[in-house]
């Protein structure tokens, strides 16, 4: 992905940057508070990262454009709040949520590795993701990621393990449920067993029956059946919310549809002003649709996303239907103290289907063993390729770092710093940067590194210049920002380095970045997309 151009602003004032080049860019002025972080905040919020602008910018009443070239083709992304509308091949495509862009990242821009954690399989989020070759100028801190919350450090490390992987496996949660179906079924057996003694009287049946025993049986079966009970809900719910959706979209498409019908029998014109602009507005965003191309775009776009819900519905039914069908076993299959009582006139049958129970449950305990053993050895087979992939980068890590400051006697021995060691100042600068070029050299995921605030924490001049270098071994584009002290400034510092395109931002107005003289060009953006005034 090569960026070619980011912008920002509304219908009155804007800022375009469309200088950017295949090469090391380094933005810079003289002093700071020139725009440098927004530009760079506004590039990968255009592409769905988490707001991260600071308060004083009003980025709410915005628009966020970018152009980028992923392979050969380009394309083209205008946000607004937690609406996207995408131009790509001629074609318009508009997305109502941060999770639906998310699918178009991962279907046309770059495949998102999925990961476990903790038992569960992750789909790696564009924030986390963005870390990779993003440094932000806030929120640093060496020994996690910016902004921990719902994920973390370890979320990082597994997301970084899986990447250019097909697909996750067999997960450590796979493993438990086999080994607990292995027990469950040896425990049958032992149950069987004990029966074809039941007619010579069972020693435990008189225990079974106390009140205390069976109200603890009652109980733990009670638990099973309200836990599949939510659970059946919960996604009877979820496939009702896109249902609705799907019927919605499906109405509109109609409503859309019959309006095309009106404009090809006579003219349609609003009562109130006369004015004869239809427009369609999505989430945060409208659009002009009088245009019958424009009105054909969005019909795709709508039936691209009821295409979507139906996905969505038959997945939810299909866990729906395999939950029901636990969920009936649980009934049949109600514990089997329970079931010895109920079954002890039956003694005699009981002990002639036992023995080819017994034999059944063998044969199913063999199949789960092999099972278990391809898990095993597959799960643990990915385990090993993931240690040795983050001892690759963490080495390169330290290689970078120790090019940069060979006298350094810090020891680095992971991904991220403990809570005692957090490096600050030029250390924390150094680590990030050393770590962002060993991700970028070992896992080539073809992406710019971008780096805010480059020169933080005091960084020498001779340190930015082995950095600089460094950068340019990996032959892709690079983003980053820089604030020169005044001498620097006039010695023309980055328009004398070789193969760096420098961009200034000297000139612009301080806390001011968003100017009327961008104002036409912006405009032309927008009603590129066919966005109207009536969503500014």
């Amino acid at each position: 992905m090569i960026v070619k151009t980011v912008a920002f602003g509304n219908w009155s004032e804007a800022f375009i940057e469309n200088r950017f080049q295949n090469r090391i860019n380094i933005i810079f002025s003289d002093d700071n508070n020139r725009g440098k972080t927004l530009v760079v905040q506004a590039l990968l919020y255009a592409l769905g990262n988490n707001p991260i602008f600071p308060s004083s910018f009003d980025d709410y009443n915005q628009y966020f454009y970018i152009k980028i070239k992923v392979g050969r083709k380009y394309v083209e992304i205008m946000r607004k709040q937690n609406t996207f509308s995408v131009l790509q091949d001629g074609n318009l495509t508009i997305y109502d949520s941060t999770s639906d862009f998310k699918m178009f990242f991962n279907n046309h821009i770059y495949k998102l590795p999925r990961y476990h954690y903790d038992g569960q399989i992750y789909h790696s989020d564009l924030s986390l993701f963005f870390q990779l070759f993003f440094l932000p100028q806030d929120k640093r801190n060496t020994s996690n990621i910016i902004n921990p919350g719902f994920t973390n450090k370890e979320h990082f490390i597994e997301m970084v393990k899986c990447i250019g992987k097909e697909d996750v496996k067999a997960s450590p949660d796979e493993i438990k449920q086999v080994k607990e179906k292995i027990k469950e079924f040896q425990n049958k057996i032992s149950r069987l067993l004990k029966r074809n003694q039941f007619s010579k009287m069972n020693p435990d049946l008189a225990l079974r029956v106390q009140p205390g025993f069976s109200n603890i049986i009652f109980q733990q079966f009670e638990i099973k059946l309200r836990e599949a009970d939510k659970q059946i809900a919960g996604l009877v719910n979820k496939r009702n919310r896109e249902l609705s959706r799907k019927v919605k979209l499906e109405s509109l498409i109609t409503e859309l549809r019959s309006l095309n019908q009106n404009i090809e029998i006579g003219k349609i014109i609003c009562g109130d002003c006369g004015s004869d602009r239809i427009v369609y507005q999505s989430g945060d965003l409208s659009f002009e649709i009088t245009n019958d191309i424009v009105r054909r775009q969005i019909l795709d776009s709508i039936t691209s996303q009821i295409n979507y819900r139906l996905t969505l519905i038959t997945e939810y039914s299909q866990e729906i239907n395999s939950l029901q069908a636990k969920y009936q076993e649980l009934l049949k299959e109600s514990p089997d103290e329970v079931s010895d009582i109920i079954l002890y006139k039956d003694v005699i049958l009981e002990n002639i289907n036992s023995d080819l129970k017994v034999s059944e449950y063998q044969v199913e305990i063999s199949h789960l063993e092999e099972r278990l053993k391809e898990i095993d050895e597959s799960f643990n087979s990915e385990i090993e390729k993931g240690k040795i992939l983050i001892n690759r980068i963490i080495s390169e890590l330290i290689s970078n770092y120790l090019k940069i400051d060979p006298h350094s006697e810090i020891n680095i021995d992971s991904l991220f710093t403990t809570m005692k060691q957090t490096f600050s100042g030029s250390e924390g600068q150094i680590f990030y940067y050393a770590k962002l070029v060993a991700i970028a050299k070992i896992l080539k995921i073809p992406f710019p590194i971008i780096i805010d605030s480059f020169r933080e924490g005091e960084i020498s001049t001779h340190k930015e210049q082995i950095m600089i270098n460094g950068l340019k071994l990996l032959h892709r584009q690079v983003i980053i920002t820089s604030t020169l002290k005044k001498q620097e400034y006039s010695e023309n510092k980055y328009e004398n380095l070789d193969r760096v395109n420098s961009i200034d931002y000297s000139d612009i107005t301080t806390n001011k970045i968003l100017s009327s003289k961008y104002k036409i060009e912006f405009d032309k953006l927008l009603k590129k997309f066919n966005i109207t005034t009536a969503s500014a």
